[in-house]
């Protein structure tokens, strides 16, 4: 097996690597990508794939993010597009991509400060190879999910927010994110339909079934047009003063998503104001590794 660096040219036999791969046991979903390497529009990555006979039989990437915290840089390590070939799905392969003896020169180096990824929580054979090699889940969070497939009528209500910076005595703050404030509500958002899109390949019928009764015919009729696949955006709420200023920051997005012809509009409510959502997706935190600027209270992290 040889293990190298990835290049643009590799990024056609990723993307068909990536087509044949799904994640999620209960609802099993893969991303289709325009472009495998599409994260280095947001920060900085290190790309790996293993060769097997000259075919590309996995890849796994290590984001190098910036944070604020206390007043000092910090620097943390987000592992993303770990993908194996069906048929390699075995432990020598899984060891050598995730434990890549580069990366762990540069935590040994403290080059690294924390290093982290998510899982979706029902993908169970994930999960497990976490939870075997002592990674930590340190918080397991839902993204929300909402259709657009109309506009919402906001009386007096306009898209009047501001950027705004938040406490890094408080928060670990990534550099790349951008935070902004509508009324009393801090959050984030990230348009991600320029760059992939999720097709749902399964689905328990007592979901759609829900989605049925909640969103109407005409929602799940778009969902089989669109042959099962979906653009989206998310939108992060970090902290809120009313529930009245959070359902009008989440209709003016949903607006924002109809009027861009995108089909589902993802939230995470990290505030501690409850808003009721009918369908979500779980998904866990784990850590690989922990340094001294670490604890789940103050971390702000984005969904890729």
């Amino acid at each position: 097996m040889k293990i190298r660096l990835a290049t643009s040219e590799d990024n056609a036999n990723l993307l068909a690597l990536e087509e044949t791969l799904t994640q999620g046991t209960i609802v099993s979903v893969n991303f289709l990508k325009k472009d495998f390497l599409f994260h280095e529009h947001f920060f900085n990555n290190l790309y790996y794939i293993a060769e097997e006979n000259d075919e590309i039989i996995a890849s796994m990437a290590i984001g190098i993010k910036e944070y604020n915290y206390k007043g000092k840089d910090i620097r943390g390590g987000y592992i993303h597009s770990l993908r194996i070939k069906k048929e390699y799905q075995t432990k020598p392969v899984r060891e050598f991509i995730v434990f890549l003896h580069d990366f762990f020169k540069m935590v040994k180096k403290k080059e690294l400060n924390f290093v982290y990824g998510f899982i979706k929580s029902d993908n169970k054979k994930a999960c497990s190879f976490a939870e075997k090699r002592k990674f930590i889940p340190l918080e397991t969070f839902s993204i929300n999910i909402l259709p657009t497939l109309k506009a919402v009528k906001l009386e007096n209500i306009s898209e009047n927010y501001k950027k705004t910076n938040l406490d890094i005595t408080q928060y670990m703050v990534p550099k790349e994110i951008q935070f902004y404030k509508y009324k009393s509500v801090v959050f984030s958002f990230q348009d991600y339909s320029e760059y992939l899109s999720i097709k749902v390949h399964k689905v328990p019928k007592s979901l759609l079934f829900t989605a049925k009764m909640v969103f109407g015919k005409g929602a799940l009729r778009k969902f089989e047009e669109n042959n099962r696949t979906l653009s989206y955006a998310v939108l992060s709420i970090i902290s809120a003063g009313t529930k009245n200023d959070i359902k009008e920051l989440i209709g003016l997005k949903k607006n924002f998503c109809y009027e861009n012809n995108i089909n589902m509009l993802g939230i995470v409510n990290r505030s501690k104001i409850k808003i009721k959502f009918h369908i979500g997706t779980e998904n866990t935190i784990y850590m690989l590794f922990r340094g001294d600027h670490f604890s789940k209270e103050n971390f702000i992290m984005d969904i890729f």
